[in-house]
């Protein structure tokens, strides 16, 4: 695929894409403006130290599970595509990231967005969060308590696995079996 109407067409061809809203999304922000080789390939691209720009087949399944709406946190908010996304969906959007040039990049590349030098979800209202690094279902509980948000999504690390689940007033759902980075502790700066 060479431009990005391209890759959006062929992921609402495959049904990763679903909804009007979140395929008007894809198409105001170009995943080139986030990085630099082979933007429109439908794979992972690594960023720096063990952090990546997640496939846009897996970034369009987790916008669709997310429902983002009203004030929306990403943990691990590393190039600002997401956060990009994320802010045609919603009204505000905060990002987490602990790699300081990658929080540099993407307040520069999305700059109305939040973006937090840190590791730590704040303590704050939100409506949604998601995780885009693999961590325990405990962590995600106590996020959700301490934000109030109504949905979550993250992979979980299960039995040697990664499982992207769904945490809503419903209950706990499993998405699938998903690859992400590790969660690490600490900031790291230039």
């Amino acid at each position: 695929m060479d431009s990005n109407d391209e890759l959006i067409d062929y992921l609402v061809a495959k049904d990763y894409i679903e909804s009007e809203e979140i395929e008007e999304a894809f198409r105001e922000v170009d995943r080139a403006d986030f990085i630099d080789t082979e933007p429109y390939v439908d794979r992972p691209v690594r960023l720096v130290e063990d952090s990546t720009v997640s496939a846009p087949h897996m970034v369009a399944m987790m916008l669709e599970l997310l429902e983002p709406r009203g004030k929306v946190l990403e943990m691990g908010s590393g190039s600002g595509y997401m956060l990009a996304l994320l802010l045609q969906l919603s009204d505000q959007v905060t990002g987490v990231e602990r790699i300081e040039s990658l929080v540099e990049k993407s307040g520069r590349r999305v700059p109305e967005a939040e973006v937090v030098f840190g590791h730590e979800v704040p303590d704050r209202e939100f409506d949604r969060l998601l995780f885009s690094f693999a961590t325990t279902e405990q962590e995600v509980k106590e996020a959700i308590n301490r934000t109030g948000a109504e949905i979550a999504l993250a992979p979980v690390e299960e039995d040697g696995r990664q499982i992207l689940k769904k945490f809503a007033s419903d209950g706990v759902t499993k998405q699938g079996y998903v690859r992400f980075v590790p969660r690490k502790d600490g900031v790291r700066t230039e």
